[in-house]
């Protein structure tokens, strides 16, 4: 798996692959979270083309329209792999 932040600022917003070569992307704008996935082999285009893996309504949080992975992960339920826990400082 590999994940990077494309954006510190609003929207936040990360780009990967998953395990099985899914392509990834994650979106927090407007206190709305969405993870995408796209197919196999797919390039980021595809994962923000397809349709939310997951989409959730956040206002209820104080989030300041910003979001750290650690709160997408805490939120979403997601977990990360153990070679993106190493280089967490990066996400």
């Amino acid at each position: 798996m590999e994940l990077r932040r494309t954006s510190t600022a609003g929207p936040s917003q990360w780009e990967g692959r998953l395990a099985d070569g899914r392509s990834l992307y994650i979106r927090f704008r407007h206190d709305e979270l969405s993870v995408h996935v796209g197919p196999i082999g797919g390039n980021v285009d595809a994962a923000v083309a397809a349709l939310p893996w997951l989409d959730l309504d956040l206002s209820s949080k104080e989030w300041d329209g910003l979001i750290e992975i650690d709160d997408v992960l805490a939120v979403s339920g997601l977990t990360l792999s153990s070679a993106l826990k190493a280089n967490r400082d990066q996400l």
